[in-house]
């Protein structure tokens, strides 16, 4: 199997996962006793995360062989997403209210270290697109 052939498997991937969710949402949407198929989807979800991440980590592992030398950028972008995660977590809150069911301090701090990272990848999603419309105007 050469390498042209990966994206085309991983597109056929996503088309019967997908159909497969939509299969499920409609099942969702006509049954009136949605308990037993939240139990479904929770479950599908989870299987869906998992197999993503198989493959994102396979697709990763297979460009490096392909083009090795590209693992100096990946590295850049891995050690970006370190920083950046742990700047969030150092400004992370525990704080846990009383309005919040079933939540400890470590939940809490977790969220919040999840928060704060998509707002700084946020943030600098939208200052890289500024510095990019000035640049273009300025050239």
């Amino acid at each position: 199997m050469n390498s042209n052939s990966y994206p085309l498997i991983a597109r056929i991937i996503s088309i019967v996962l997908m159909l497969v969710g939509i299969i499920m949402w409609i099942m969702l949407a006509y049954d009136n006793e949605n308990e037993g198929l939240i139990g479904t989807f929770v479950a599908y979800g989870k299987w869906i995360v998992v197999i993503g991440f198989v493959l994102a980590v396979l697709s990763f592992f297979m460009s490096l062989v392909v083009n090795p030398s590209s693992i100096k950028s990946v590295l850049i972008g891995l050690a970006a997403v370190v920083i950046i995660g742990g700047i969030s977590y150092a400004l992370a809150d525990g704080t846990v209210l009383d309005s919040y069911k079933d939540v400890d301090e470590t939940t809490s701090k977790l969220v919040s270290t999840g928060l704060n990272s998509f707002y700084i990848i946020g943030l600098l999603a939208v200052l890289s697109v500024v510095y990019s419309g000035v640049a273009r105007i300025l050239k």
